[in-house]
């Protein structure tokens, strides 16, 4: 099972709700050729997971989570490069109004020689 995420520092990843039903969950940043491993690819284990207090599984609503990343073997957390960087977001003292549309976006494959960018 493959999900994609957005990296917001070198120790939290935003993502989607649904896509936590197992217990096991590995992280990979730098991974653009999921079949082989890249130059600039990092692996990390799962310190804690959270989940919006109001997902509901059934509507998707609030499909949104929080993935704190364990250090790695090395003691690091994610590495930033060319390939790998945190999401540009609004300073922390930007405020925006309930219902105020905001624009996201995304990157990946939906499948073998499907690509979106």
């Amino acid at each position: 099972h493959w999900c994609g995420g957005t990296i917001i520092s070198d120790t939290w990843i935003l993502s989607a709700a649904h896509c936590f039903t197992k217990n096991r969950i590995l992280v990979r940043v730098g991974d653009h050729h999921h079949k082989k491993e890249d130059l600039d690819e990092q692996h990390f284990e799962v310190e804690e997971l959270i989940l919006h207090e109001n997902y509901q599984r059934s509507t998707h609503d609030n499909d949104i989570a929080l993935i704190k990343i364990k250090p790695n073997r090395a003691g690091k957390r994610i590495i930033f490069s060319n390939y790998v960087q945190p999401a540009c977001l609004p300073s922390s003292n930007q405020l925006y109004k309930v219902g105020e549309r905001c624009l996201i976006s995304g990157w990946g494959d939906l499948g073998d020689g499907i690509n979106i960018h």
